[in-house]
Order: structure tokens, then C-alpha cells, then sequence
């Protein structure tokens, strides 16, 4: 059986990877958003709208995985980003 050190360091890890995620999600919702705007304005309803739905379902996966980050900083961090994409969201429409 591992030892206690060993899973706090898997913890650590598990956490940290998790939190990579969760930015390259953020990062990648506001890609998708911005190129909403982009198609949008471009008048490329179809490619607006899938773009749309590609940061939507980013955000559905932070929502999904945030509730499992421990770091308080992380977590502030990712909600901010949340609210981030929200308004860029509403550009798009």
C-alpha cells in the first residue's frame, strides 16, 4: 500500500493537472467566443453559431470539473475566467 506522502504527492499532481485543464478550457472558450464574433460579423451565421456552441461547451466543462479544484486561488481564478467568457458571450449574441 502506498504511503501517506505518496498519495498527497498523487493529490498535488492530480490537482495541478486539473487546473491545466481548466485554463487551457478557459483559454479555449474565449478563442471560440471571439471567432463567434468574428464569423458573426463576417455574416457567417452557420460557423457563428458552431463557435457558440464550442465555448459553451467549454464552460459547461469548467462548471463540471471547478467544483473538484481544492486551491481556493485556482478556483477564484477559473470563475473569474467564467465571467470573462460571459461577457464576451454577450457580444455574440
Amino acid at each position: 500500500m502506498p504511503a501517506p506522502e505518496q498519495f498527497d504527492e498523487l493529490r498535488t499532481t492530480s490537482e495541478r493537472l486539473l487546473v491545466d485543464f481548466l485554463e487551457n478550457e478557459v483559454r479555449l472558450g474565449s478563442t471560440f467566443l471571439e471567432l463567434a464574433a468574428t464569423e458573426r460579423e463576417l455574416g457567417n451565421m452557420q460557423h457563428s453559431h458552431q463557435a457558440r456552441y464550442d465555448a459553451e461547451e467549454a464552460v459547461n466543462s469548467i462548471r463540471r470539473f471547478l467544483v473538484r479544484v481544492n486551491d481556493p486561488r485556482a478556483k477564484s481564478f477559473h470563475r473569474a475566467g467564467l465571467r470573462g467568457t460571459g461577457a464576451i458571450h454577450r457580444r455574440t449574441e
